[in-house]
């Protein structure tokens, strides 16, 4: 799925959707709504899942989490540089040069940066940095019951 077709099925306008490739994709038609990635994000991040479900145009609410878009609107308002992307081509926040603004929050088209408690710093999926440094997959892909979820070549 494009990402003007995830905007299409959030109702989100054409303008907000010129985010080019997406590098972690979601067949919607195919998702059956279980919840698991949410479960899963929240057990992997000590509580927080960053993985939200989201209502689509029909009213159904599908889990949500960051694309690491290709041409990323957070990285775009982010006047610290604290929105990098690594060579894996996933976008990753460093919370020590975040200065706490959340231009980067509002500019996200599918709502998938959230603060980190209160006064926290912002934060998203890493694509489960950690658990792939292990040579694993991120959690919501190895754990979707249906194989939904996939990172896009």
């Amino acid at each position: 799925m494009e990402a003007a077709e995830v905007c299409d099925l959030l109702g989100i306008e054409v303008e907000r959707c010129d985010l080019g490739k997406l590098l972690k994709l979601v067949d919607y038609m195919r998702c059956i709504d279980c919840e698991t990635c949410v479960v899963v994000c929240e057990f992997t991040h000590s509580g927080k899942s960053y993985v939200r479900l989201l209502k689509t145009r029909s009213g159904v609410e599908k889990p949500f989490s960051c694309f690491h878009c290709e041409n990323a609107p957070c990285v775009k308002v982010c006047k610290r540089d604290a929105i990098i992307r690594k060579e894996d081509g996933g976008l990753y926040i460093i919370p020590s040069k975040c200065n706490k603004c959340l231009d980067c929050i509002n500019a996200c088209p599918f709502k998938a940066i959230r603060l980190r408690g209160p006064g926290g710093a912002p934060g998203k999926c890493d694509l489960c940095e950690k658990l792939r440094s292990e040579g694993l997959e991120p959690a919501c892909i190895a754990m979707c019951p249906s194989g939904v979820i996939m990172m896009s070549k």
